[in-house]
């Protein structure tokens, strides 16, 4: 999917990400209340939906000229069903995807195994150069990484422990210096008692990357 550049308003794309919303009605309606009003032209889906009734939700609540895109997880058992309650334009298949945001590559991914096997994949594959972003989910922690073009060297955020102090967090990146590595961390709040879900903001290869905790939208 490619959309053309508004030089007009700079900002040529917004995004929403969302991963592992595992059920959480409640915390899912309260993101897509949020979403419909900041009017994203997609919402990416790094995985672990989970139900057939979660799809459904989304596919109604979800505003008309927002698409949403993305992978199943490994906690999705009746895959079959849930492509069943999936609205007309969306899109989700088994991982990864590759998704072009005119030249920006943007891999698509869940995980698998444990937290360091996730993120020593995601990592390995982003020090390739292939892609821009790679946006991933399965471990419920909240990071960014990115990586230098020039050097290779990796920084590390924990977004975890920031949100532990606000409610809004907001980075600028460049991806003509750096790949970016997003987890927008778990929609459920199961694991982390911190539910997020992150937003980003094209602007040619300047990227505006903004986290929000649900429980206190």
């Amino acid at each position: 999917m490619r959309r053309g550049l508004d030089n007009t308003r700079g900002v040529f794309m917004k995004i929403v990400i969302l991963s592992d919303i595992h059920d959480n009605l409640l915390n899912l309606h309260k993101v897509i209340n949020y979403v419909n009003k900041l009017k994203p032209s997609e919402v990416i889906f790094c995985g672990d939906l989970v139900s057939p009734f979660t799809m459904a939700s989304l596919s109604k609540e979800l505003r008309e000229e927002s698409s949403l895109i993305g992978v199943f997880g490994n906690n999705e058992g009746d895959k079959i069903t849930i492509m069943k309650r999936i609205r007309e334009g969306f899109l989700l298949r088994d991982q990864p995807m590759l998704h072009n945001i005119d030249d920006i590559r943007v891999l698509i991914m869940h995980g698998f195994g444990s937290i360091k096997e996730t993120e020593n994949t995601v990592l390995s594959l982003a020090k390739s150069m292939e892609y821009d972003i790679i946006l991933f989910g399965h471990t419920h922690q909240a990071k960014i990484f990115t990586i230098s073009r020039e050097t290779r060297s990796v920084n590390e955020i924990n977004i975890l422990e920031e949100m532990t102090r606000t409610d809004i967090l907001k980075y600028s990146f460049d991806l003509s210096r750096d790949v970016l590595i997003v987890n927008p961390g778990e929609v459920c709040g199961w694991l982390t008692n911190i539910p997020l879900f992150s937003e980003m903001e094209f602007s040619d290869k300047k990227i505006q990357l903004n986290y929000y905790r649900i429980d206190k939208l």
